[in-house]
């Protein structure tokens, strides 16, 4: 548990590393605040919070019982941007928390084994076999294209055999191999994309190994909560992660990342509201014909912040009414699938805030 303990904490600092701008207040995408009222924390107090941050992930990692004041500098950053709630900053903020605590290991089993669940039932839709899966492997050219149907129940499959002995430690070569791939397809040698998550990879890699290869536990264990934070746990990343099929949690903490199905977010409006915007939102407006410019807040959100929009329609909303006062802007946000059927798409004007 002291080498999970370094590891996690490696890969959070890795990830804060890697998008200072979404832990800042000094940047043109907007933040996305639980409640209104909530303003933006002005500089310098803003790179005090961020330095507090990184500090109290290394005071973690060394002195567990320091864990608190790392939970709670984390809970006031998300308050002020709900963007920060990204699923590896989630994870790491909730394993650090268990691994603070006696009894951790099952916790953290718990934990890995409903990502791994999770993330493979998410690509049960047509547009990860069909547009999220093709693109991904495309730098790795001996993978075909099948494998991209067959992905879903391969990553859920995983997450099942990690709970059984005689399957377990097959389970860890085959998640390790998993990880491996996705490091080559959106690493340097392939897309060289959202690096924000290649440390997770690895995180998540070495997770595995040290929860699951010498593990001797039932599968009972992990599923019998005796504690309260082992119903949090249980609720928050095995049960609630369901209710993402009928549009009634959110997409990132049911582990949809590159599921090839969310809800997307496109702003338009004319040359003149173009004109007025700042010089460095214009870099990721493209040309959608005669007076008429689009911005795709996904790409925004990953050309400014280094990391991808938070997925969700309230989320989007804000980010809309941002920008209006720059002019007259239209939301269009296209909804994801869920087990209830298609959902319409949703178009917003300034005017409907």
């Amino acid at each position: 548990m002291t080498w999970l303990r370094a590891i996690v904490a490696a890969g959070l600092l890795a990830g804060l590393l890697l998008s200072p701008k979404l832990w800042l207040s000094d940047r043109v995408y907007p933040q996305t605040p639980v409640w209104s009222g909530l303003h933006p924390i002005p500089a310098p107090f803003d790179y005090v919070l961020y330095g507090a941050l990184l500090l109290a992930v290394v005071a973690a990692a060394i002195k567990p019982d320091t864990t608190a004041i790392l939970l709670v500098l984390a809970a006031i950053l998300v308050a002020f941007d709900q963007s920060r709630l990204q699923p590896w900053f989630f994870q790491y903020w909730f394993m650090l928390l268990v691994l603070s605590r006696s009894e951790s290991e099952n916790l953290c089993r718990l934990i890995v084994f409903s990502i791994y669940f999770w993330s493979g039932l998410q690509k049960l839709n047509s547009g990860f076999a069909a547009g999220a899966f093709p693109w991904l492997v495309e730098p790795l050219k001996i993978i075909p294209a099948w494998v991209g149907y067959a992905a879903p129940f391969i990553e859920a499959g995983i997450a099942l055999a990690l709970l059984f002995r005689p399957t377990r430690r097959a389970a860890v070569l085959l998640a390790i191999a998993m990880h491996a791939a996705i490091l080559l397809a959106i690493g340097p040698l392939g897309h060289n994309t959202n690096n924000v998550v290649w440390p997770w990879n690895i995180t998540m890699a070495a997770s595995a190994f040290l929860l699951f290869w010498r593990a001797d536990f039932s599968a009972r264990e992990l599923f019998l909560p005796k504690q309260t934070l082992a119903c949090i746990v249980l609720i928050l990343f095995t049960v609630a992660p369901a209710l993402s099929f009928f549009g009634a949690y959110d997409n990132y903490l049911s582990w949809a990342l590159y599921a090839g199905n969310k809800d997307d977010g496109d702003l338009y409006f004319s040359d003149a509201v173009y004109d007025k915007l700042p010089d460095t939102l214009q870099d990721y407006v493209t040309d959608e014909g005669p007076d008429r410019a689009g911005l795709n807040i996904g790409t925004w959100s990953f050309g400014e912040l280094n990391v991808p929009a938070y997925p969700e329609l309230r989320i989007y909303g804000q980010v809309h009414r941002s920008l209006c006062r720059y002019g007259d802007i239209t939301l269009e946000v296209e909804r994801k699938s869920t087990l209830l059927g298609d959902r319409p798409k949703l178009t917003f004007t300034c005017a409907s805030h």
